[in-house]
């Protein structure tokens, strides 16, 4: 457990330190995220996923899945490029830390994060159908007296 903390705490402390210059960002499960930045990027990869109960590093495994979110090129990784598309499709609720490299020099590079929300969309959909099928009946009196 105070592995976890360390890491966290560690994640946090290099984004504050390497001062923080891209604004974290929210997205749904399913979604392709577009990245786009002012000037060419270096190096860009995903480097961990985290939340409350644990920390993962990114990896890619056997099958070509990944832990965390792939790039275009269906890599944790890409590079030499202002824009870079993000696929969220198959990934878990939680954090993901960003390391980015603006220059070739592997002494600089800074952190973001990228937070995956659990879409409850679909849920808050089907509560607002049924409060509207709830509202119908009682109008016509479908229940009696």
């Amino acid at each position: 457990m105070n592995k976890i903390f360390l890491i966290l705490f560690l994640i946090f402390f290099s984004s504050l330190v390497f001062s923080l210059k891209v604004e974290p960002f929210v997205s749904f499960p399913g979604e392709k995220v577009s990245i786009e930045f002012d000037s060419k990027i270096s190096l860009i990869e995903m480097k961990y996923y985290y939340n409350l109960n644990e920390v993962q590093e990114c990896k890619i495994f056997k099958n070509k899945t990944s832990n965390c979110p792939l790039f275009e090129n269906n890599s944790l990784e890409d590079s030499g490029k202002k824009k870079f598309e993000l696929n969220v499709a198959d990934s878990k609720p939680g954090f993901y830390a960003v390391k980015i490299f603006e220059e070739e020099d592997e002494n600089k590079f800074y952190f973001t994060s990228i937070v995956v929300r659990p879409d409850y969309r679909p849920l808050l959909a089907f509560i607002v159908f049924l409060l509207i099928v709830l509202l119908i009946a009682v109008e016509k009196n479908v229940f009696g007296r």
